[in-house]
């Protein structure tokens, strides 16, 4: 069954779709959840998920997503994510 997981975003730069939540599957983390439902919504590619530590409840992650241009990827747009840490560390 999957579970739902809200996530805070700020910070965007340039044209994107952001999904309201991200629905993780069975056995899937809540981070990787969230890059997939936001790649899947905005239709490019999450080429680098960089963590950016904590402020005591949630993790802070820094995502750039691109479109793939030969042996790598043309990055598009950048933007920041917050999950809740519901016990567990931040982490990639």
């Amino acid at each position: 069954m999957s579970s739902r997981v809200t996530f805070d975003h700020w910070g965007v730069h340039g044209p994107i779709e952001i999904p309201a939540y991200a629905m993780a599957r069975p056995f899937e983390s809540r981070l990787s959840a969230v890059t997939r439902a936001i790649g899947a919504k905005s239709r490019l590619t999450v080429c680098t998920c960089s963590p950016q530590g904590s402020d005591g409840a949630r993790c802070h992650y820094q995502l750039t997503l691109g479109r793939p241009v030969g042996d790598g990827y043309s990055v598009e747009v950048s933007v920041w994510i917050a999950l809740v840490k519901p016990g567990e560390e931040c982490g990639p």
